[in-house]
C-alpha cells in the first residue's frame, strides 16, 4: 500500500511540474535554442519535490507526519530506503520526467 500512495504522490508531482513549465513551454514554443527550457523546468520541480517529501513527511523526533493514519508512507523512508529515497529517488524520477516531457515535445511538433 504505501507504494500506490508514494505512486499517487509522484503523479501529482508530475503533473504539478507539467502546469508550471506549460507557459514557459508556450513562451519558447517558436525558439530552437530554448525547446529545452520547458522541459528541465519540468524535471527539477519533480526533482525538487520527490527529494523534500521525506523532509515534509518528517514531524521530529524520529515520527512521521502521516504515520499511524491511511496515508502513511513513512515505511518507505524508515525501514533501509533513506539514503535511495534522498539521493536515488530524486534522480530517477528527474530523469523519467524529462525523458517523457522530451517525448511529448517532439509529437506535439510533429502534430501542428
Amino acid at each position: 500500500m504505501p507504494v500506490l500512495r508514494f505512486s499517487t504522490v509522484i503523479a501529482a508531482l508530475y503533473l504539478f511540474g507539467t502546469f508550471v513549465a506549460g507557459p514557459l513551454k508556450q513562451l519558447t514554443k517558436g525558439d530552437r535554442q530554448l525547446i529545452w527550457a520547458s522541459p528541465l523546468l519540468s524535471a527539477l520541480v519533480v526533482s525538487l519535490g520527490v527529494f523534500s517529501l521525506p523532509m515534509g513527511l518528517y514531524r521530529g523526533y524520529g515520527r512521521f507526519l502521516l504515520e499511524g493514519t491511511p496515508a502513511d508512507m513513512s515505511c518507505l523512508f524508515r525501514e533501509g530506503y533513506g539514503m535511495v529515497a534522498v539521493i536515488l529517488f530524486p534522480f530517477v524520477f528527474g530523469v523519467l520526467t524529462l525523458i517523457s516531457e522530451l517525448i511529448l515535445l517532439r509529437f506535439s511538433n510533429r502534430i501542428e
